[in-house]
């Protein structure tokens, strides 16, 4: 990506929420400090390595681009946001993990709210070994979405 495009990507960071955790993750996530499995296991605090949800080799990218079961839970809180916003927002792996350019729209704002808890909740599921299901999530969006958009 161009120089210019990661500014932006390190700036809509302070603009996409106001909770400071949902702030902290993406530079965390920006900057691949992230610990997985992988890491845990790695340090012998896990005793393997394996994703939680469909048990192949845990990594950052593994959660983020490969997982099946995340895949098919950030297209089916995509699919809920788009039919429940009338809007058609896509989920290609950049829009996944970046989000959408910032245009001061409060739609934009909501969907890249969206994707950072989205990834926030995946990770943090997968770190405390719990399960996580649309419905639940969806739930407590909707709840987060009048502290950040009234």
């Amino acid at each position: 990506m161009e120089k210019n495009t990661w500014r932006t990507i390190f700036s809509s960071v302070r603009t996409t929420c106001k909770e400071t955790k949902l702030r902290e993750f993406p530079i965390n996530f920006l900057h691949r400090i992230l610990v997985t499995k992988k890491e845990l296991f790695r340090f012998g605090i896990k005793t393997d390595n394996e994703c939680l949800y469909c048990g192949e080799s845990d990594s950052i990218n593994y959660t983020f681009i490969n997982c099946e079961f995340s895949k098919h839970f950030m297209e089916n809180v995509i699919h809920w946001f788009n039919e429940t916003n009338h809007c058609n927002f896509t989920s290609g792996t950049k829009v996944v993990l970046f989000g959408i350019s910032n245009k001061p729209s409060t739609l934009n704002k909501k969907f890249n709210y969206t994707l950072l808890s989205m990834r926030y909740c995946i990770y943090k599921c997968k770190l405390n070994e719990d399960g996580v299901l649309v419905p639940a999530f969806i739930n407590k969006l909707k709840i987060e979405y009048r502290v950040q958009f009234g």
